[in-house]
């Protein structure tokens, strides 16, 4: 089901691979170059302070922004899929469920609008 979302594709198209978070973590924490796609770490990738940043960015904009993205297209389907009963729709676990997480992956609960919660919504306010 992933692989039919239209951010995952786009992901997918850009990085050359549907787990590029992944093998973007797995370099990062090995220490190696990570040379695929339209990126390559090289000698950073076994400098320890470019490593850090590697993996903080990695995993709050690739990766958790992927699954907030994820949430975002569970909803979506949720509300155009005409087949399920309405309280699946619209109730709980329903698209508003999808949404709300898709918000708490996406912004976080200690976001006040001024640059400084934990999300990849922080990039967006930038």
């Amino acid at each position: 089901d992933y692989q039919t979302e239209p951010f995952a594709i786009l992901a997918n198209n850009f990085w050359g691979a549907w787990d590029y978070g992944d093998q973007h973590l797995i370099a990062a924490f090995d220490g190696t170059d990570n040379s695929y796609g339209n990126y390559a770490t090289g000698a950073l990738g076994s400098d320890h302070g470019a490593r850090k940043q590697i993996i903080k960015k990695v995993i709050k904009f690739q990766v958790v922004m992927q699954f907030a993205l994820h949430e975002l297209e569970a909803g979506l389907k949720k509300y155009n899929d005409e087949s399920l009963p309405t309280a699946s729709r619209y109730g709980i676990g329903g698209a508003v469920h999808a949404l709300d997480e898709w918000w708490a992956f996406y912004a976080g609960s200690l976001e006040a609008g001024t640059a400084n919660g934990f999300g990849p919504y922080i990039l967006a306010e930038k």
